[in-house]
């Protein structure tokens, strides 16, 4: 994952409706399967590497398998997704509040870029967590954090963990909104692991799907070669 956007804080209501965007405020090969084969239909290239016309060396047209290919890696949409990673922590920790910040640890600040909660924010977490030193705490470690429960001062009770990521990029998935022990921040840390690699490979997928964009474009500029030669087509 190159970069988590944040346009602003997106936030998702309890009910897990489509968030609203705020204004501005960033599969592995299986082992041990047999070879999937796939049979395509398209344009003989043997005239063009001087082969009989009965060899049986074909190619696809750029504007079927190539095509199928973006459509693919298209569906998978990373703001989506970690919409619904940071749901899910809710769910992990078995509360209406969760959220992700980023973290850029040179400048030493941190941004909240998903918020999670339910109707009404009825324990004022956003503001607890824009107006207080929650996340400059966050942009100064780099470990789980805890935070007990305190009604009398305010505090939701509150808990974050670092997501790994394979980039210079930081970030942690929270949650909030009662007492956490040292059994939740172990589930979090977890899911927080498994979040991180689904979030980079969605990224991942992104960058593939420009770069197949541009082969596809290309693709598409190339004589066809050998288009009007006898035995062009399979048999």
């Amino acid at each position: 994952m190159s970069h988590i956007p944040h346009a602003g804080v997106a936030k998702r209501g309890y009910d897990g409706n489509t968030p609203n965007r705020a204004t501005p405020g960033p599969p592995p090969f299986r082992r041990g399967h047999p070879a999937r084969r796939s049979e395509g239909q398209g344009m003989s290239i043997t005239h063009q590497v001087g082969l009989d016309h009965s060899a049986a060396i074909w190619y696809s047209e750029p504007e079927d398998s190539l095509q199928s290919l973006i459509e693919t890696f298209t569906g998978l949409d990373a703001d989506d997704l970690i919409d619904q990673v940071v749901a899910a922590a809710a769910t992990v920790c078995s509360t209406g509040y969760s959220g992700l910040v980023q973290v850029d640890p040179v400048q030493e600040s941190a941004t909240l870029v998903r918020l999670h909660t339910p109707p009404g924010d009825p324990l004022a977490v956003e503001s607890w967590l824009q107006d207080g030193p929650v996340l400059k705490t966050l942009a100064t470690r780099c470990h789980p954090i805890r935070l007990p429960r305190d009604s009398v001062l305010g505090h939701p009770g509150f808990l974050a963990v670092p997501v790994p990521l394979a980039t210079r990029e930081e970030a942690y998935l929270w949650a909030a909104g009662r007492p956490f022990d040292h059994r939740d921040e172990d589930l979090l840390v977890r899911f927080a692991t498994a979040a991180g690699r689904a979030m980079e490979a969605a990224r991942g997928f992104e960058a593939a799907t420009r770069l197949l964009r541009s082969v596809h474009a290309f693709a598409r500029r190339l004589p066809r070669l050998g288009s009007g030669a006898p035995g062009a087509g399979p048999k």
